[in-house]
């Protein structure tokens, strides 16, 4: 078995800077979110309406 060198000197993580904690994606905007959210309802609800609309039998 071979031993590991856990040592603070050769590590090389990755430390989080104010600026990459402060980033902001587009996606995570309530307003995206809540707009996504509307559309698939809209989408959905109008879907059913159109089947409904068009095939006689389901009616």
């Amino acid at each position: 078995m071979v031993g590991r060198n856990c040592s603070s000197e050769t590590s090389q993580t990755h430390r989080i800077t104010d600026d990459e904690a402060n980033k902001s994606r587009v996606i995570d905007s309530p307003v995206i979110y809540y707009s996504f959210i509307a559309a698939s309802h809209a989408i959905g609800f109008w879907g059913v309406i159109a089947v409904l609309a068009f095939k006689y039998n389901w009616r």
